[in-house]
């Protein structure tokens, strides 16, 4: 079953949805909703750099434009100032992930699937982990660029980077705090990124939004886009129920393939197909697949090698250099 141009249609649809059965699907339904909230709300250009070295670069741009020295009239026939710049800086790709796995061709013949279903279960399966992987990945980068919260005046809240809240708090009106927060920090269209903080307030809130007294709290959830991922947060920051609170534009994903999106085949000693594929679930992941084949007491294996190149990256051009736009709210007591 060698990934040719015919073959690869078959392999990457039944990728798609290989043995829908309900348990199955729970086990390679990967768990990235940080991953779809940094990717919804970046604001930044990602150019691919194409080049053969083995650091596979991008350039990441950000349009910037900070407020200026407001000076005295003056009598002048000339007009300067400053203009708005997108200012662009190259990274390298800082994160590799790899996995591998591999079939036996002639041990499929006499099975009611074939060995396309088995090859597009495992793909299946380890582009899953490998979008797990990334999600995880994505909040350390979130851990490691946090703010020191300049808003003060909060009462019984503890600033800090973290910025720890008593559990009584936690309730549709602490959406009023949280709008003060951002002004004070100079946010200008905030996003939450949270646990379960918050999750069952949400569902109360929608489900009663019909009732006349449901309304209030329905509008207060809808004052700030929020995102929860009742997956990763909790096991990255356990015990802690974290809410993190991020400006729109601050974060950025790239990855980058190596390969063409058409099976390539490299012919010698080390012959193999080579391809790249975009995540099923979160596209904006590539893969780059290598297959080869070897026999091994009569049977014909091919094998798969999947490595995938990402980061995630954090606006450099702010005018404040303290700021970098990530604010970390804890719940005090659990949920």
């Amino acid at each position: 079953m060698a990934i040719t141009a015919s073959v690869l249609p078959l392999l990457l649809e039944r990728v798609q949805g290989v043995w829908p059965d309900n348990q199955n699907k729970m086990d390679v339904t990967p768990n990235i909703e940080v991953l779809k909230a940094i990717y919804e709300q970046q604001t930044s250009t990602i150019d691919t750099i194409i080049s053969n070295e083995k650091d596979r670069d991008v350039k990441v741009t950000w349009v910037k434009a900070c407020p200026p020295t407001v000076d005295a009239c003056a009598d002048s026939c000339t007009f300067a100032g400053e203009e708005a710049s997108t200012d662009s800086k190259t990274y390298a790709l800082s994160k590799c992930a790899q996995t591998e796995f591999k079939i036996d061709i002639d041990g499929w013949y006499a099975n009611e699937f074939e060995a396309t279903d088995a090859a597009a279960r495992l793909m299946q399966a380890h582009m899953t982990a490998h979008a797990n992987a990334a999600a995880v990945y994505s909040l350390s980068i979130i851990e490691a660029n946090l703010s020191t919260n300049a808003y003060t005046n909060m009462g019984d809240w503890t600033a800090g980077t973290t910025t720890t809240i008593p559990d009584a708090s936690w309730t549709t009106a602490l959406f009023g705090a949280l709008q003060r927060a951002a002004i004070k920090n100079k946010f200008m269209s905030p996003y939450l990124l949270s646990g379960e903080n918050l999750h069952q307030q949400f569902f109360m809130a929608r489900t009663s939004q019909a009732n006349g007294e449901g309304k209030g709290d329905a509008n207060r959830i809808g004052t700030l886009p929020t995102y929860f991922d009742l997956f990763n947060i909790e096991s990255v920051n356990d015990p802690d129920y974290i809410t993190y609170m991020i400006d729109r534009g601050v974060l950025a994903f790239a990855s980058k393939g190596y390969y063409d999106t058409r099976p390539e085949r490299i012919e010698g000693r080390d012959a193999h197909t080579r391809i790249t594929i975009p995540n099923p679930f979160f596209p904006a992941l590539l893969h780059d697949v290598q297959i080869t084949t070897s026999c091994t007491s009569g049977h014909t294996y091919e094998h798969y090698k999947i490595k995938t190149k990402y980061d995630v990256f954090v606006n450099p051009l702010g005018c404040t250099s303290t700021q970098k736009g990530i604010l970390k709210f804890k719940r005090d007591t659990g949920v």
